[in-house]
């Protein structure tokens, strides 16, 4: 609570510049921008599943796969701001494969429209206040090691280069660009019930992810972003039936730490977001020819102020 009275001080008081910016050139969304940037680079992640959907073991060198996602996802921050995002991108990747060992390296496009509503002051109603396109060109790199048992670990490194075209209410602003990076880890471990006929699998992942943005000018104001640090971790279960390859799947997420702070001249600005949601999920994975496999993965997610749904559908080959 004192926390949040901090910050709403913060934006009141804080010399009229920020509060002058937002009321006359609609630029209180700049206040979620980094947030948005975030949830792009996780988006673009996803998860093993999402990726590549379930695992196959085959006497294969090569796989090459390639998926379509998108994603939809509103939030309402603590302060003043909330926003809703239409997210859409597309990966192609290839793995050599040695043994248990699956190698690989993926490009991708992610594209982003997040549109801003801002609170005047915390009596008013939302308003809407501007947009941020973003286009990220991202190159990823993979290490999957399966056990015997199904256990497996999966380590990716993602590098992005972002575009972003920042608009208000009422006036061009500019574009600015940035670059991001995220590693993540995640393992699971199947244990099989039912004689073999159901799968049930824990699963735990942790993301770090680090963004740098080049600042914009609003008017004759100077907004900076600094350099972001965001660590999100998830734990969760899947359950899959072993023959038909379908499974449904729950996750709770946690971001425990995930820096949104701006800077409006000498102003540090920040929003807050929830820290904690659910999610559930389905999907399969069939094979349409030999050593060929389409896949598809269905999410929504709950918080207390957030809700989103996403979808990836890919196809994979292997040689």
């Amino acid at each position: 609570m004192y926390k949040k009275l901090s910050i709403m001080a913060m934006l009141l008081v804080s010399s009229g510049i920020s509060m002058a910016i937002s009321t006359t050139n609609g630029s209180g969304f700049i206040l979620a921008t980094p947030e948005t940037i975030y949830e792009t680079g996780y988006a673009t992640l996803g998860t093993l599943n999402e990726r590549k959907g379930n695992f196959v073991n085959i006497s294969k060198d090569i796989q090459m796969w390639t998926r379509i996602y998108g994603r939809y996802l509103e939030q309402t921050g603590k302060v003043r701001t909330k926003y809703d995002s239409s997210l859409v991108g597309v990966s192609v990747g290839v793995e050599k494969i040695k043994e248990n060992n699956h190698t690989g390296i993926y490009l991708s496009y992610t594209g982003n429209r997040a549109e801003m509503n801002v609170k005047r002051k915390s009596t008013d109603p939302y308003e809407y206040d501007g947009f941020v396109n973003s286009h990220g060109l991202s190159l990823g790199l993979t290490h999957t090691r399966y056990r015997e048992d199904g256990a497996y670990i999966d380590l990716v490194g993602q590098v992005t280069y972002n575009i972003h075209n920042i608009n208000t209410s009422n006036v061009y602003v500019s574009n600015t660009r940035g670059w991001g990076l995220v590693l993540s880890s995640e393992a699971g471990k199947p244990y099989y019930f039912k004689e073999n006929k159901y799968i049930l699998e824990p699963q735990a992942q942790i993301i770090y992810q680090m963004n740098k943005t080049f600042g914009v000018n609003i008017d004759t104001n100077e907004v900076t972003f600094d350099t972001k640090h965001g660590l999100r971790g998830r734990v969760g279960v899947r359950v899959m039936d072993a023959k038909q390859n379908y499974y449904g799947l729950a996750n709770l997420w946690v971001d425990f730490t995930n820096d949104t702070s701006i800077n409006i001249e000498n102003d540090n600005l920040q929003e807050s977001y929830d820290k904690m949601w659910l999610e559930l999920g389905i999907g399969g994975q069939r094979e349409v020819k030999k050593d060929t496999y389409l896949y598809a993965d269905a999410r929504i997610e709950k918080g207390l102020n957030r809700f989103g749904a996403k979808g990836t559908i890919g196809i994979k080959k292997s040689w």
